[in-house]
């Protein structure tokens, strides 16, 4: 049987210029690699976009990150 073993998820809040506008986007770490980013869109919604094209509209960032995080863990 696999033990399980803690992982280090971290959130990188940075500012980038999209379409002109500057936007906060979240960047969410395991250990030192980039997983996807978590970006607010109209309406209080989140996007998230994996790194392997996984593409998410979520109602909350904790919920944007929850799916980006599931979605790495079964796919790795």
């Amino acid at each position: 049987m696999k033990k399980n073993k803690p992982i280090e998820v971290s959130i990188n809040e940075i500012v980038k210029d999209i379409s002109g506008t500057e936007q906060t986007v979240y960047e969410v770490l395991i250990g030192k690699k980039i997983i996807g980013e978590v970006s607010e869109i109209i309406g209080n919604k989140f996007q998230v976009n994996g790194l392997d094209d996984f593409k998410l509209t979520s109602k909350s960032l904790d919920d944007a990150i929850e799916e980006l995080l599931k979605h790495w863990n079964l796919n790795n």
